[in-house]
């Protein structure tokens, strides 16, 4: 009698395992989705370093500029002591593989299916946006190389384009798009997600 009613137990766990391995089959992994994430990340890989590399040289940059702010407290010192012509060459390398970048982004919003749980093209666009705001105060310190200019101009420069340069950034981005790899593996669409943002 004992064993009979291990037998029923076991056949009504074996029906609901049976049932949850159907449920995940017939919503099985985004493989497309899942692929082109894998080819992204193999094509940014170095673009990726490289923006480390340029952010982590733009921070000491800023401090050596800091230093020198305070200690003579003369923007015009900096410009002479040629820091911001290698923040400017920081900030121009920096343009150089966000549009780089922004392109691989395009690419790989282009190759997914509209309902892709990863499939956020305004992403991309956010980035041109911000490349073309940055770029003006890219050109501003550029203006700045081997240039005499006055006290207040040097100072005016240094104030304004200083604490909006960016070294790349994109590590943040990358963050983004990694979120999208679960719902992906789950097999859900973009379309199931907002529905569950929505409750």
């Amino acid at each position: 009698m004992m064993l009979l009613k291990g037998l029923r137990k076991s056949r009504g766990y074996c029906f609901i395992t049976l049932l949850f391995a159907l449920s995940v089959s017939a919503c099985g992994p985004d493989i497309d989705t899942i692929g082109e994430l894998d080819k992204f990340s193999d094509r940014t890989e170095e673009i990726l370093e490289k923006d480390r590399e340029l952010a982590e040289e733009y921070g000491a940059l800023l401090d050596k500029i800091n230093r020198t702010l305070e200690e003579t407290n003369s923007a015009k010192a900096v410009v002479e002591a040629g820091l911001y012509d290698q923040l400017a060459d920081n900030m121009d390398a920096a343009l150089k593989i966000s549009k780089q970048y922004q392109k691989e982004l395009e690419e790989f919003f282009s190759q997914l299916d509209e309902d892709s749980p990863c499939y956020f093209p305004e992403i991309a666009e956010n980035l041109k946006a911000a490349i073309k705001e940055k770029q003006a105060y890219a050109d501003a310190l550029n203006e700045l190389q081997g240039a005499e200019i006055e006290e207040g101009n040097a100072v005016l420069l240094g104030v304004n384009a200083t604490p909006n340069s960016f070294a790349a950034g994109m590590s943040n981005m990358v963050e983004m798009i990694k979120i999208c790899q679960v719902p992906a593996a789950m097999g859900m669409t973009k379309s199931e997600l907002e529905a569950r943002s929505e409750r």
